[in-house]
């Protein structure tokens, strides 16, 4: 790890002017360990969506270093669903079934580099973090479980299409290092 920071490090102070600030949304799906998934009560795949932010330099001969972050929402089929019965203000009663939700947030540095003018490439680091529970939506007195997945590094390679003049769209692969995460695809809007 001290080597990665050390090597990029030297990368960053290798750019004296900086491009700029950016901003984007994202989509993305991904695959649980298939242990973690039975033992957690909950589907194998990820479904989400967020926001992000980046900031990145001015390109040089080897791209243009950036850093992303982002926070965002998920999703996965409750495997272990129950239900409970409710009484809404008009007093009717009636069930709710649990469902597995909750957020993430991610950060990750690498390099983009443009080969033309429309069309790019992309190598990243990053690290992500969920938080996800078992609950009944618009319900205060239900029960709430938590959902355990283990915080994870990744690797997320990809490539973007200018789509715009001030927009791109990145499509990328994530395959992770270590937590309870496999794998995961993305889909980003980016106004840098």
């Amino acid at each position: 790890m001290k080597k990665i920071i050390a090597v990029t490090t030297i990368l960053f102070t290798s750019h004296t002017f900086a491009e700029g600030w950016g901003a984007g949304i994202y989509m993305e799906q991904g695959s649980v360990d298939q242990d973690v998934a039975i033992q957690e009560g909950m589907g194998e795949a990820l479904q989400g969506g967020g926001v992000s932010i980046s900031w990145q330099t001015k390109a040089n001969s080897i791209g243009a270093f950036q850093i992303q972050s982002g926070i965002g929402f998920v999703s996965a089929s409750d495997q272990d669903r129950y239900a409970v019965a409710t009484v809404d203000s008009n007093d009717n009663q009636g069930y709710r079934t649990s469902s597995v939700g909750g957020t993430n947030w991610f950060m990750e540095a690498g390099y983009d580099k443009q080969f033309e003018s429309n069309y790019g490439a992309f190598v990243n680091l990053g690290y992500s973090s969920y938080g996800l529970n078992r609950s009944i939506s618009a319900c205060s007195d239900c029960p709430t479980e938590a959902v355990d997945l283990s915080d994870a590094n990744y690797l997320h390679l990809g490539g973007s299409v200018k789509v715009t003049p001030i927009s791109n769209i990145r499509i990328g692969y994530q395959h992770y290092f270590s937590g309870d995460i496999i794998n995961n695809l993305k889909i980003q809007w980016l106004i840098p």
